[in-house]
């Protein structure tokens, strides 16, 4: 099963090496390059890692982590942002959703849709986007996904999933309206 990821994970790199030989701007087409790459990545070292008899939760941790302490580095160096960079922050992505998935009995696509609903809303809120269908299928998307994430991972009854979820909703506009508050002070 290791072989469709190594060819994809190639295939990633070749679109992104053609892109820029054409001089092309980085756009949406790199990062969905990134994106690939991080899961054959992640798929292949994480198959590497069962045939090693590593836990699957060890390396889930030693890639988020390793990943994160890269991004740290190249931000606090003021690099520019990268290819090298979304790659890290999915791999991180990964990462955390294959943890998640380690520790209950939770699929990693309901990590990962949780993680882009939120991470669209408040992509939106920045932008200063009208709300609109956009912003519901994106709420819906994150409140599906964490009601299913938060049911397999703490037992939680759908009702107090959809409170729990929709707390940490309201709790990341707000860290993120102070923070707005805060950069403009």
């Amino acid at each position: 099963m290791l072989f469709p990821w190594i060819v994809l994970g190639v295939a990633a790199v070749a679109v992104f090496v053609y892109r820029r030989m054409k001089k092309h701007r980085y756009e949406f087409p790199d990062g969905v390059c990134a994106f690939v790459l991080a899961a054959a990545v992640i798929k292949a070292l994480g198959n590497a890692g069962i045939s090693l008899d590593l836990p699957e939760a060890a390396l889930a941790v030693a890639f988020a982590g390793v990943s994160s302490v890269v991004l740290i580095v190249r931000r606090c160096l003021k690099k520019a942002h990268t290819f090298t960079d979304d790659v890290l922050a999915n791999v991180v992505l990964f990462s955390v959703c294959a943890l998640i998935e380690s520790l209950g009995d939770v699929p990693w696509i309901y990590t990962m849709l949780a993680i882009f609903g939120l991470w669209g809303i408040v992509l939106r809120q920045y932008r200063r986007k009208e709300l609109g269908t956009v912003d519901y299928i994106l709420g819906l998307v994150y409140m599906s996904a964490a009601v299913m994430l938060l049911r397999g991972l703490f037992g939680l009854s759908v009702l107090a999933a959809v409170g729990v979820a929709a707390g940490v909703l309201v709790a990341v506009l707000l860290v993120y309206a102070l923070s707005l508050f805060w950069i403009v002070k």
